[in-house]
């Protein structure tokens, strides 16, 4: 046979790649530039020229950050300078242009635009995206609001969608989708790199090469745009598994129903008890409002899986309850003596309105009242509805413990809001046997909510800011 095409060799390294990655590992062309670099001492020189600039600083603030404990530097902790300039100088710099920078021609020269700071560099990677670049001091959380990856999410647009920010210690990459979302690619921890560096030889010099080839290869001018693509792949394939993996787990616990067969063969069929069989309600309701009510129940429960998360309600608030209600032995269902007053009482009602016995419950001091539909009572009667097993409830929260329900995106670890479309789309048949006609109802795919946003929405709003 002769010898392949470049057509189909640089098909078989994207595959390769493709596995590599699929198996947590770095390419190996990545792997033998790092190699290469450590043999040569380039690595090394670039890890003398950092300790050459640490040493400038306040030994025991340097080793009390290093060591990971909470630290505040100040200028005369960093050598007569602003600590972000200091972290630039002798941090940042060196390994920028390690990996492809140019720290001093690509820096923003006005920082500030209107009442925003704009991030410190601008530049382009080698298939011409733009890339923003966040640097802050070396003791700053680069989640700290308005700062760090904040600021960077602040500026991305479909213009320039990659943007990462660092203080040397720790780099957080994101990506700006075409969904007009932002996913994190990666968050990579140096702090055993600069460890090396400065407490020396007690760590393994294939730990600090392992890190420098996921630094270079999710980070460098060369390797980001193929980095993003591959996990964006990647995310989108994991994160179809874990939301059919909770599609499954959601239609047992609400319906009693699992899905048979495969292909175009599949069917659902009724293999226990869920919550709607347990759904108490007035007389004369009919099974489609009984079914609507415990899928209300359900994205009830979803949404404050999701503010927990975002910190806006006390984590594991639900679990938290269940153990208080547990533990009280009280006579009510757990739905009628803590979940109600919850949906009703505390998520639809202004703290100045609440009821006394409302209060005197700690955590719902703690949770805000959410100005939205969702806990408003959306069913005729709604508040003589009630679920009485306890047991399946706690199956549902112990689902959204598990589920590590996010807003934004986390390398596909993660379910985001969009699974109550995904569960939209799939029950609506199990609701009716009309099914979406019956209902009128219809969800668009995110695909497609995308291609219209990018072509109508987001250029007009761009154009709008231009003139501004």
């Amino acid at each position: 046979m002769g010898e392949d095409s470049e057509e189909i060799k640089q098909m078989k390294r994207v595959v390769k790649m493709a596995v590599e990655l699929a198996l947590g590992e770095i390419p190996e062309d990545v792997k033998e530039k790092v190699e290469k670099d450590w043999k040569s001492g380039k690595i090394k020189e670039l890890m003398r020229e950092i300790h050459k600039g640490l040493k400038k600083m306040d030994r025991e603030k340097l080793e009390d950050l290093l060591r990971g404990k909470r630290v505040e530097l100040k200028t005369e902790d960093t050598n007569g300078q602003k600590p972000e300039y200091f972290t630039k100088d002798y941090v940042l710099s060196s390994l920028l242009k390690y990996l492809g920078y140019d720290p001093e021609r690509e820096a923003v020269k006005k920082r500030r635009r209107g009442k925003r700071y704009y991030v410190d560099y601008r530049a382009k990677e080698i298939y011409g995206n733009w890339v923003l670049i966040e640097a802050e001091p070396l003791h700053v959380n680069l989640r700290e609001k308005e700062k760090g990856i904040n600021q960077v999410d602040d500026w991305m647009d479909s213009e320039t969608r990659i943007g990462f920010a660092t203080n040397g210690l720790n780099w957080i990459l994101h990506y700006y989708k075409e969904t007009m979302d932002i996913e994190e690619i990666i968050e990579l921890d140096l702090t055993l790199f600069f460890q090396k560096i400065w407490f020396g030889g007690f760590i393994d010099d294939e730990q600090i090469k392992d890190l420098f080839q996921r630094l270079y290869y999710y980070f460098s001018k060369k390797w980001i745009k193929i980095a993003i693509d591959e996990v964006i792949s990647a995310i989108a394939i994991r994160r179809e598994e874990i939301t059919k993996k909770f599609y499954k787990q959601f239609i047992r616990i609400v319906f009693g129903m699992e899905e048979k067969g495969t292909g175009k063969n599949i069917r659902i069929e009724k293999v226990g008890k869920g919550l709607v069989d347990y759904v108490k309600a007035p007389p004369n309701t009919d099974d489609l409002t009984k079914r609507k009510f415990a899928i209300l129940f359900m994205n009830r429960l979803i949404f404050i899986a999701f503010l927990e998360n975002i910190n806006l309600i006390p984590p594991r608030a639900l679990e938290t309850l269940y153990k208080k209600w547990k533990k009280s032995g009280a006579p009510r269902s757990f739905y009628d003596e803590y979940l109600k007053p919850l949906f009703y009482g505390v998520l639809n009602t202004e703290p100045e309105n609440r009821e006394e016995h409302i209060n005197r419950v700690e955590i719902f001091r703690e949770i805000p009242y959410l100005n939205g539909g969702l806990f408003r009572m959306n069913i005729t009667d709604e508040d003589q509805f009630s679920i009485t097993s306890d047991e399946l409830i706690k199956e549902a929260i112990d689902l959204l413990e598990e589920s590590e329900l996010t807003i934004k995106g986390n390398g596909g670890r993660t379910l985001n809001p969009d699974i109550l479309g995904y569960i939209y789309e799939k029950v609506i048949n199990i609701l009716t046997t009309e099914g979406r006609k019956g209902l009128g109802a219809y969800y668009t795919p995110e695909e497609i909510t995308s291609y219209i946003a990018k072509n109508t929405i987001e250029p007009t709003v761009v154009e709008k800011i231009k003139k501004v």
